[in-house]
């Protein structure tokens, strides 16, 4: 809401709603009320659009026969385009699956794109109304409610068939795994097994929490110094000795550091655009007033200043600090929106790549970490062992 809404300027109204039906199926859902009229910096409501004349080559506004000044209505804000609740719904899906992978949920992920969209041959129910839920409810058919039960009925013959396809599917991969598995365990894994020493002496992996450049970024290292969690990672990149670890520490980092200068890089871009497209848009409506202003008569010209003053006053500024985003370049607010609708997609994908080689590049330091406070754990029980040697020896010769 913040993110999508308010911090746009919109105000935002919400209601969470928790329920279970007769069927004991819960529907845990939010209701969002927002504004499309804007509000000003006085606190009075704005307007939802405005006039804008049409001038002559002089200057002046062009009349049309009836007498009238000829215009066009724009709107001040784009909050109720309809394209924004394909850009909500993504934040949205995007905000849990962000959500999920920061508390280890790894099974689970939200889509937002439409079942077409994702090439499935499932297809979506129809919404029922208020008057077709109630007759529905009375037990009462009715033709939408006949048409999501058959479309539902189709899905589950798909899901089944799916499911179907997935089992023998997962037979036969079981069968490879098991196969590789075996042809694994005669192969030596010193990482692994430094693993396996750590969880049966200690149960947890150690932290380094000093001089640790990638595992002080992540926020749920309690994931990391769970022995299961450097496994899998160990598994899942095929690494067998600390030679490739450390050859993949060395390969990642560089990649990491890439993913993360493209970022910010982009990250910058789109808050430059963002801003240059504010302030033009601000510029763009104080230049009308001032060429409004420039048509008033000597007997308006007054009466127009006192009501548009505080425009007046802030054109300068504004168009100062519109040449100084832009300096001598055009200005082309439509490339700057086609670019920033781009960059709002490919920035946070970007982000997601960078966290992920930063995800890898923490559990190669914890397991990095964890073989040198073993070593230093193990080379003091074996100095302890050699120190009651000697005493055991002539325990032995008394007895």
């Amino acid at each position: 809401i913040k993110r999508n809404f308010t911090d746009k300027g919109m105000c935002a109204e919400y209601a969470i709603h928790d329920s279970v039906n007769d069927k004991g199926e819960r529907n845990l859902h939010i209701h969002i009320l927002l504004t499309t009229r804007p509000i000003l910096e006085n606190g009075e409501w704005g307007e939802k659009s405005r006039k804008v004349y049409k001038y002559d080559n002089d200057g002046n506004k062009i009349k049309k026969k009836n007498g009238r000044y000829d215009c066009t209505t724009e709107k001040t804000t784009d909050w109720d385009d309809k394209g924004n609740a394909k850009k909500w719904r993504e934040d949205l899906v995007r905000a849990f699956n962000d959500i999920a992978e920061e508390i280890g949920i790894e099974d689970e992920r939200w889509e937002w794109k439409s079942f077409k969209d994702r090439g499935l041959d499932i297809k979506p129910t129809i919404h029922l109304g208020e008057k077709a839920t109630a007759l529905e409810r009375k037990g009462i058919r009715t033709d939408k409610g006949d048409y999501n039960r058959e479309v539902s009925y189709l899905n589950s013959l798909i899901v089944k068939v799916g499911e179907f396809r997935k089992e023998r599917m997962d037979k036969l991969v079981g069968r490879v795994k098991d196969t590789a598995s075996a042809t694994v365990q005669t192969v030596k894994n010193e990482v692994l097994e430094l693993i396996h020493r750590t969880a049966a002496k200690k149960g947890v992996m150690s932290a380094p929490i000093v001089k640790s450049k990638y595992y002080a970024k992540i926020s749920n290292r309690e994931v990391l110094s769970n022995p299961k969690t450097a496994e899998d990672f160990i598994t899942k990149n095929g690494i067998t000795t600390f030679t490739q670890l450390q050859e993949y520490i060395t390969e990642h980092t560089k990649t990491a550091d890439e993913r993360d200068t493209a970022y910010k890089s982009k990250w910058q871009r789109l808050q430059d655009l963002k801003e240059l497209a504010a302030v033009y848009a601000e510029y763009s409506h104080l230049r009308d007033v001032m060429k409004e202003r420039q048509s008033q008569s000597i007997f308006t010209q007054k009466k127009f200043d006192k009501e548009h003053g505080e425009e007046i006053e802030q054109f300068p500024e504004v168009e100062s600090r519109l040449f100084e985003l832009k300096g001598d370049k055009k200005a082309t607010p439509k490339a700057w929106a086609k670019e920033i609708a781009e960059l709002e997609e490919s920035v946070p994908a970007l982000r997601q790549n960078y966290i992920r080689e930063v995800s890898g590049l923490a559990a190669a330091e914890v397991i990095e970490y964890t073989k040198k406070d073993m070593e230093r754990i193990e080379a003091n029980e074996r100095r302890a062992a050699e120190r009651q040697q000697p005493q055991r020896k002539k325990q032995q010769e008394l007895s």
